[in-house]
């Protein structure tokens, strides 16, 4: 072999060396960079710091705010805790799985930025993320881009198969506290069930000296009552919804009330009503309106124990 021709098997081999060498220092400098990435680009280490989360697109803003650890939706109303729980677990474990296809890059930025639901993150000292979040068409891809460095990233919650981005698309009703009533037997003083239609079913349960008593009956089935009582210890509503003018529901409100529910308590702040009406042929849900004309959806086959009779707490007489 000629010194030229070693000269060039040489040559080859250092280029070679040089381009492995080079390939093996991108490949560390993105595992390297993707590690920051998946530690903190999108994720919130102490998600007990904030504050604030105000989530805004086209359609509308919801804003939830923590006051002395109580949060609340849209100032007006408590914040359903389990749903904010789950949305600061998201913003705690969220990853970045790739970024988006080159070729897809300034479609995907665009959709993000016109389409997309700006979220900012507040804790004490003000601002301290602001992302934007978009899903795909079939809900089966979440896409993240931070506004400081304007890359559209796939975004995934490690060892789960998550759409991470319908957090952020519920509704404001949804973000609602569904609990409605939440008495127990050492607080509640006065229930009442009224039956408009049969009235001879109505009842009321009250605390008289040291324990219940229903009006109109002598042989008490205590353990029937009690059962009855601890219906309400946790009592929620499946949904709130704005029924539309024309709509099924909406036309339900023009009839009577089956049947009319009160719950009197200690704190006067449990106290509340709801009004039932009929249910829609084939529907599974029994709607309600709270004392503040709120309306809400209730499961029927869930809640159905409480619509019971007067002569249901009376135990009978041996004949």
């Amino acid at each position: 072999m000629t010194q030229a021709n070693k000269n060039k098997i040489l040559l080859i081999i250092l280029i070679m060396l040089i381009a492995v060498s080079a390939l093996l220092h991108f490949n560390m400098e993105s595992v390297k960079s993707n590690t920051i990435d998946n530690a903190g680009k999108f994720s919130v280490a102490d998600t007990s710091a904030i504050q604030k989360i105000i989530m805004q697109s086209s359609l509308a803003t919801n804003v939830l705010e923590k006051t002395n650890g109580h949060w609340t939706i849209n100032e007006n109303r408590d914040a359903d805790p389990n749903i904010v729980r789950v949305l600061l677990a998201v913003m705690k474990q969220v990853s970045i799985s790739r970024s988006v296809a080159k070729d897809q890059m300034n479609e995907t930025k665009k959709d993000l930025l016109e389409e997309g639901i700006r979220v900012e993150l507040y804790d004490e000292l003000g601002l301290k993320k602001r992302i934007y979040v978009k899903g795909n068409a079939t809900k089966t891809i979440s896409l993240f881009m931070d506004e400081e460095d304007d890359i559209p990233y796939i975004v995934v919650l490690p060892g789960y198969d998550n759409y991470v981005a319908g957090i952020f698309e519920i509704p404001q009703l949804d973000w609602r506290k569904r609990l409605i009533f939440n008495s127990t037997w050492r607080s509640l003083r006065k229930l009442e069930m009224l039956y408009p239609a049969k009235p001879k079913n109505s009842f009321e349960i009250r605390f008289d000296l040291d324990f219940f008593s229903i009006t109109g009956i002598e042989n008490l089935d205590t353990a029937s009552m009690m059962n009855f009582v601890e219906e309400f210890q946790y009592f929620q509503a499946d949904r709130f919804i704005e029924p539309k003018s024309g709509s099924s529901y909406y036309k339900l409100l023009e009839t009577e009330p089956i049947a009319y529910l009160s719950v009197e308590d200690i704190d006067d702040r449990k106290n509340n009503r709801i009004m039932f009406y009929n249910r829609l042929q084939g529907d599974q849900m029994i709607m309600g309106k709270l004392d503040n004309g709120e309306i809400a959806l209730f499961n029927y086959k869930r809640i159905r124990k409480i619509f019971i009779k007067k002569s249901n707490f009376s135990i009978k007489k041996k004949q």
